[in-house]
């Protein structure tokens, strides 16, 4: 299954819907979604239906969440769902980033 990103821009945030799986094959597509960065100050990514995420995905959302806030734009990942967010904290991420950067859908 492939990623798709639908994305908005409202005023001077960005939304970006993502469905599908997050992986090596898809992982580019996340890098490429940051591209108006210069023109946005807040970012969310909404993650209702990524279905499945790897080691290359993890660490795609590591280098995107990076990028925002070496430009100080503020980023946001909500609707993660649980199985998806335990490999992000497994892996550390919440700790690193902060865990306000992520929302866990709730069922």
């Amino acid at each position: 299954m492939p990623l798709e990103i639908e994305s908005r821009i409202e005023k001077d945030m960005m939304i970006q819907k993502m469905s599908g799986v997050l992986d090596i094959s898809t992982v580019e597509l996340l890098h490429n979604s940051i591209n108006y960065l210069c023109e946005i100050t807040k970012v969310i990514y909404d993650f209702d239906n990524i279905k499945f995420i790897d080691s290359t995905g993890v660490g795609g959302i590591a280098s995107v969440i990076r990028e925002c806030q070496k430009n100080k734009v503020t980023i946001k990942i909500n609707n993660i769902s649980p199985e998806v967010f335990e490999v992000l904290d497994i892996l550390g991420l919440p700790e690193i980033f902060g865990e306000e950067t992520f929302e866990v859908k709730q069922i």
